[in-house]
């Protein structure tokens, strides 16, 4: 069965809901940090339990989907702002497979991604970890025309497939506002646990070499997130209390490449980002460091 949606959004709200405070009583999060649950908007696409929430962090969106039981192509049509967009979707079933499932998503006809995790079992998207950040290809645009995504659900040889009760959703969001840093483009706004964070006028920067490192007091006595990366090749940890010793299991992102680290109030103390030294590879660009804070 194949579910078709056209229609688009309309962003007319008098205030934009990424600089409205907070209302709801947070809670602490596992990390620390805040954790809030996302107020229901009358713009949410909503059904049986699953939903695609309006507004997430700086995303804002356009159109979603929410096919029935065994649906497995759903197909949308949007106008992104932009020429970025962002893909998010969930696919939940009890039904397990030796083989998986695989999740492809095509834009204009042309396959941009395949996700071999479905099922998952969360019915809310936003917190599949199911989200991709796309732009067009080289000599496209899409800022202002109709672009048609198609989501369908595929085997291990890529070829459709229907599963009785599996339930999948697609979701299509205007990314908001990236910055470009040498290069490596991050969203200004993000959203972690239902709060929402803005990253810092400053982006700190530090060349490759050995023993590369740059480090930075965090803010003070509020909860923050980490952003931490390379615009070249090499490969970054963060250190989120200052040593730079005693590594163990980083959590690390090779370049060109961003990573998040949540870290919870605190009264002092440095953030550090390192370079992991890699066998045989010659390290290029810059390693960075900035920091993301409450929308108040």
């Amino acid at each position: 069965m194949i579910a078709v949606a056209a229609s688009v959004l309309p962003d007319d709200s008098a205030t934009s809901p990424i600089d409205r405070p907070t209302v709801t009583r947070p809670t602490v999060g596992a990390d620390g940090l805040p954790l809030v649950e996302p107020t229901p908007h009358a713009k949410d696409v909503a059904k049986d339990g699953y939903r695609f929430r309006y507004q997430r962090g700086g995303e804002t969106l356009l159109a979603g989907v929410i096919g029935e039981a065994g649906d497995s192509d759903l197909r949308l049509i949007v106008k992104p702002k932009a020429d970025r967009l962002t893909v998010r979707f969930f696919c939940n079933t009890e039904k397990v497979s030796e083989t998986g499932w695989r999740i492809a998503v095509m834009v204009n006809g042309d396959q941009r991604l395949m996700d071999d995790r479905c099922p998952s079992r969360n019915s809310e998207p936003s917190l599949d970890g199911f989200s991709y950040n796309l732009q067009p290809k080289s000599g496209d645009t899409w800022a202002g025309k109709s672009v048609a995504v198609r989501l369908m659900l595929s085997d291990e040889d890529g070829l459709p497939i229907r599963v009785p009760d599996m339930r999948v959703g697609l979701g299509l969001y205007d990314s908001g506002a990236y910055r470009s840093i040498s290069g490596v483009s991050v969203p200004e706004i993000i959203e972690h646990q239902g709060v929402n964070y803005r990253l810092g006028q400053s982006v700190h920067l530090a060349d490759t070499g050995p023993e590369a490192f740059t480090g930075r007091s965090g803010p003070l006595n509020t909860p923050f997130i980490t952003l931490y990366g390379a615009t070249g090749n090499a490969s970054v940890a963060v250190v989120p209390n200052g040593e730079r010793t005693g590594l163990r299991d980083p959590t690390t992102v090779q370049g060109p490449g961003v990573g998040y680290h949540p870290i919870a109030a605190r009264p002092d103390g440095l953030v550090t980002v390192v370079q992991v030294q890699k066998m045989g590879v010659q390290p290029t660009g810059k390693l960075f460091l900035g920091f993301y804070t409450p929308v108040k």
